[in-house]
């Protein structure tokens, strides 16, 4: 694995290096299961890019990453799901695809068996003082939409309080799936 943490990133190289070394290391994974391990990977990393400090995003799958910056919420990531695929072609609304039954069918993973690396999607915005940042499984976003999540993120508790009433928000909506948050307040 080649850790994130803790390093000065000055190239968008480095994060797709490490999310492929998290794919080889998922799939490495020894499994007797019909099905092999496989997850799915959402992440912003503060970067010192040539065109200054900048977020890094990147997602393989339905996990999400959004952005409140000035009391609006913006999801940065793309989901990588049958379901989006068809919202993308105007063959579903949103509202039919949180609803739909393939929404939990990801096109796109770490390990799972796949012959190819899973290449992770990246967007690059510009780090303001004062974003918020959150990561979240689709256990999160497919329980609370987006007026509920910006509700919740914008309510003047910390990061990680912020992150633990999201989780508990979701869990009260039925919470089916993993249900996992982060938290992150860029200060200055």
């Amino acid at each position: 694995m080649l850790p994130l943490a803790g390093s000065r990133i000055t190239d968008r190289a480095d994060v797709v290096a490490a999310v492929l070394a998290a794919g080889e290391a998922v799939a490495a994974i020894p499994s007797q299961a019909a099905n092999p391990p496989g997850a799915t990977i959402a992440g912003a990393v503060l970067a010192d890019l040539p065109e200054g400090r900048t977020w890094i995003v990147f997602n393989v799958g339905d996990s999400r990453v959004y952005l409140l910056r000035d009391d609006l919420l913006s999801q940065l990531s793309h989901d990588h799901s049958q379901v989006q695929e068809l919202v993308d072609a105007g063959r579903l609304t949103r509202a039919e695809a949180h609803v739909d039954l393939r929404r939990n069918v990801v096109t796109r993973a770490l390990g799972a068996g796949l012959a190819q690396p899973a290449y992770p999607e990246l967007h690059l915005v510009e780090a303001r003082a004062g974003d918020r940042i959150l990561v979240c499984s689709d256990g999160l976003s497919d329980e609370l939409d987006d007026d509920a999540l910006a509700t919740v993120l914008d309510s003047g508790l910390g990061a990680q309080r912020t992150a633990e009433v999201a989780v508990a928000a979701a869990l009260e909506a039925g919470g089916h799936d993993n249900v996992t948050a982060l938290v992150v307040d860029l200060l200055k």
